[in-house]
């Protein structure tokens, strides 16, 4: 078979569509999953495979239509391991991680065992590989399909949001996290964020990496420096005494950029502690 691309790209003056099929060139129609929802000028199409399955994707001008918030509000959110987001207001408090990964890490192993023992380029060797390959794509799409739930949630029902600059690169290198952090997809969810803000004229605010979400008291503004990553719970000498998680996003909320100009210059903050 040799190297080949899993892609490729079609010019729009070459893209032909009808309700569910699309004309490829020197393939000729061929019938989509689906038609195409949006209306508009075609600028072209990429055409693509993952695992065993072929897509194609339009780049197509749109109007974008304008949905008003819900809520005028602004809201904090605390990106974590065990919850996937913590909201400081709202009708939906958490946002729990499916862990895709983790829930697949049994079959994943036992497949790869298996495929060790096969000769490679023989027929038992290249189905043991695309199933492989389905488990991995079926992990993502479930991790996908996840994180545009939450970000699409939010820029319809707040007006601004404010999420933490994380050191996604710096959190992978601890060992024992990597695969968790891995598993959550902190940079998608950015990602998303930022598009889909643009998309609706909400407001995306990041706020600074130093600054100790996780380590201030949402009441009266204290400071514990000595938190441990294993307290789960924020219990300060004011009395105030809330889920870790939950008094991070509370911190988010409130932050400003006269705030992170008082931290910046110390503490490492909650990268880690999140």
């Amino acid at each position: 078979k040799g190297k080949c691309s899993d892609s490729f790209y079609v010019g729009g003056d070459q893209v032909n569509t009808q309700g569910r099929q699309v004309k490829i060139p020197n393939l000729g129609w061929l019938k989509m999953a689906e038609s195409i929802k949006y209306g508009g000028h075609i600028h072209s199409m990429t055409i693509s495979r993952r695992a065993d399955k072929w897509y194609v994707s339009f780049s197509i001008d749109v109007e974008v239509s304008m949905l008003p918030s819900e809520s005028q509000a602004r809201c904090g959110v605390d990106l974590g391991i065990n919850k996937l987001a913590t909201l400081s207001r709202g009708s939906i408090r958490y946002w729990e991680t499916p862990k895709p990964l983790q829930q697949s890490l049994r079959k994943l192993a036992r497949y790869q065992r298996r495929l060790v023992k096969k000769t490679k380029t023989s027929n038992g060797y290249n189905k043991l590989n695309m199933k492989i390959a389905r488990l991995h794509q079926r992990i993502a799409n479930i991790r996908r399909n996840t994180l545009h739930q939450l970000t699409t949630y939010l820029v319809k029902n707040f007006q601004e949001i404010v999420i933490e600059d994380l050191n996604v690169k710096g959190m992978m290198s601890n060992a024992k996290l990597a695969r968790h952090i891995a598993d959550v997809g902190f940079y998608e969810a950015r990602r998303q964020l930022e598009y889909k803000s643009a998309w609706f004229q909400r407001t995306l605010t990041i706020a600074n990496r130093w600054f100790p979400s996780s380590k201030l008291c949402s009441d009266c503004g204290s400071k514990n420096s000595d938190l441990a990553l294993s307290q789960r719970t924020y219990q300060c000498a004011c009395g105030n005494s809330k889920c870790r998680d939950y008094n991070a996003s509370i911190n988010l909320e409130n932050y400003t950029a006269r705030s992170a100009e008082i931290y910046a210059a110390g503490d490492n903050g909650s990268a880690l502690a999140t």
